[in-house]
């Protein structure tokens, strides 16, 4: 309920405010114009009653009509309540006798009015604490009579305002709609201001710049302020992910160029079969830096979505099955075991290097970290989704250490291990799931990593049924 009347507020949305605004802009004007023409009743001779006023005359004639048929004797007493703060005035044309309620009986022998007597038409005039309007013949009880009303309501506001001079009066207009007009563009230009100026210290190099104030509107214009700060979030991240990314590569390239040139320097003074000892590490090392720089730049390629896919069709036998038999043989050689479950016969529509590499990336991960004598297991299951749609689920699990649960979000991140200490034993540059992870999605799917119990760990990816056929 509270969702739905959000909804219908015309203030949580720019539309509706402009739309608000203008119209009370607009209402204003017209009220204030009708209250700068309202009738001067100030003003010292008689005027002609308009088409309004002769309404209300008729009017009060109807009802003295109704009254003189209930109550013939009460009509020239006029002792009956008054409507709205009008009353009735009765001068008998044939007795030449006024009637009137007792306390205004005495007002009303005014020069002004028995001028009107001999009047055809209808006036209006002020005197000095009432209105009156008339005469009007009307006959009550077959006999004739001139009706005037008089209003003894005080001053109203309108009637205030309109003896005010027409200069003043123009001037309250002019201000209430500037006002108006004010509150509209300042509710429309200050957030805008507030984004600019946000921008501007985000340019400046303030990546914590945020536009908290206008993301709280509830407007399109709140709505700009937190796609705003989204922006200025993933922005910040990227950043900051980019200078951590530069300082993990300097600290990685470090060590094994550092182990090089000692290698290097022992390999010079070395002699016999202690040179070729050196020279193999020395290889050893080059190795592992020539493969670390290709995951770098085969990560930064895909985050760049400049690698080049070869997308094509493929049975999942066909692209799982050295990957499987690989696994198996690295397993038997570290004296762990390695099974796989049925392998669907289900064709996929993928980079088949680039999915190879991915799968077997997760699948030695498991081997390397898994307890020695223990199993890593690998099971794939097709999935019927909520949307109708079939996914491939592919499940690899190990008998490890697994990974502190506050961890689990970073184990995709780029040079991410584990263990705070940077020894090349923990687990390589910490490259393979971050291009795993990437390369999933780039495919449109997802990868997730959970801790098994008593230990272990889990990594399931998922692929959504547009890569199949």
């Amino acid at each position: 309920m509270t969702l739905l009347l959000s909804k219908l507020n015309p203030f949580n949305y720019l539309v509706g405010k402009i739309f608000i605004f203008f119209w009370l802009t607009m209402s204003s004007t017209v009220v204030l114009t009708y209250v700068t023409t309202y009738h001067d009743f100030s003003q010292a001779g008689p005027q002609v009653a308009d088409s309004v006023e002769l309404s209300h005359l008729d009017q009060v004639e109807k009802r003295v009509f109704r009254l003189s048929n209930l109550h013939p004797n009460r009509v020239r007493r006029w002792i009956g309540p008054p409507r709205n703060g009008d009353h009735a005035i009765l001068y008998d044309l044939q007795n030449k006798m006024w009637y009137a309620p007792p306390h205004l009986i005495h007002q009303f022998k005014h020069e002004r009015l028995n001028e009107m007597l001999s009047s055809r038409q209808s006036y209006r005039w002020n005197e000095e604490k009432f209105f009156v309007i008339g005469p009007k013949k009307a006959t009550f009880n077959q006999r004739e009579y001139l009706l005037f009303i008089i209003n003894r309501k005080p001053p109203t506001f309108f009637f205030q305002v309109s003896r005010l001079p027409l200069k003043l009066k123009l001037m309250i207009e002019l201000l209430t709609t500037a006002l108006f007009s004010y509150i509209l563009a300042y509710s429309i230009a200050r957030p805008i201001k507030q984004l600019r100026t946000t921008s501007h210290h985000l340019a400046c190099g303030d990546l914590t710049s945020r536009a908290h104030s206008v993301a709280k509107r509830n407007d399109e214009l709140g709505q700009l302020g937190k796609d705003f700060n989204f922006m200025a979030e993933q922005i910040e991240r990227l950043i900051l992910s980019h200078k951590r990314l530069m300082g993990d590569i300097s600290h990685e390239l470090r060590s094994p160029l550092t182990r090089l040139q000692l290698a290097l320097g022992l390999a010079q003074s070395a002699e016999g079969e202690d040179v070729e000892k050196y020279f193999k590490r020395i290889e050893k090392e080059a190795n592992q830096l020539e493969t670390m720089i290709a995951d770098v730049l085969t990560l930064s390629r895909l985050n760049s979505e400049t690698q080049h896919l070869d997308i094509a069709e493929m049975p999942l036998k066909t692209l799982v099955s050295p990957i499987l038999e690989d696994a198996k043989f690295e397993a038997h050689a570290a004296g762990k075991k390695f099974i796989s479950g049925a392998i669907p016969d289900v064709m996929l529509y993928v980079d088949a290097q680039l999915m190879a590499s991915a799968i077997e990336n997760v699948i030695r991960n498991a081997i390397k970290y898994t307890h020695d004598g223990t199993t890593v297991s690998i099971d794939f299951q097709c999935l019927e989704c909520q949307n109708q749609e079939r996914q491939l689920m592919i499940a690899v699990q190990d008998n490890g250490p697994g990974v502190p649960s506050e961890h689990l979000d970073k184990l995709f991140d780029a040079f991410y291990r584990v263990s705070d200490s940077r020894q090349r034993k923990t687990g390589g540059a910490g490259l393979g799931l971050a291009i795993t992870s990437k390369a999933i999605e780039i495919h449109h799917g997802a990868i997730t990593a959970d801790n098994l119990h008593p230990n272990g760990l889990k990594i399931t990816i998922h692929l959504p049924i547009h890569l199949m056929e």
